[in-house]
């Protein structure tokens, strides 16, 4: 899996797959994802986990964020929000290019 730096771009046209083995809890406030590989836990909100749980390598980056302002009825399309996630969720090696 690879790191992207905090202010790499996101390619639009890219496509992500979760990492194998991930186990998701539903929480109060959104999810725990252990990572078994790792050994690792992660919290996320509700809109992270909905990112994560996207990236299953049919959805191009772009369109995540189109599904995302689509859902929550924005009237902009939150790139920068869901570049962000992105890059966390593959700093965090939750998901890699696919």
């Amino acid at each position: 899996m690879r790191a992207v730096n905090p202010g790499t771009e996101i390619d639009w046209s890219s496509r992500f797959r979760q990492a194998p083995g991930l186990d998701f809890s539903e929480v109060l406030d959104g999810y725990l994802v252990y990572q078994e590989e790792r050994d690792r836990l992660h919290y996320l909100n509700p809109t992270a986990a909905a990112i994560l749980q996207m990236c299953d390598g049919s959805l191009a980056a772009a369109d995540v964020a189109a599904v995302l302002a689509t859902g929550f009825r924005l009237r902009t399309v939150p790139r920068d929000e869901v570049a962000g996630c992105l890059r966390k969720l593959l700093d965090e090696g939750l998901i890699a290019t696919a």
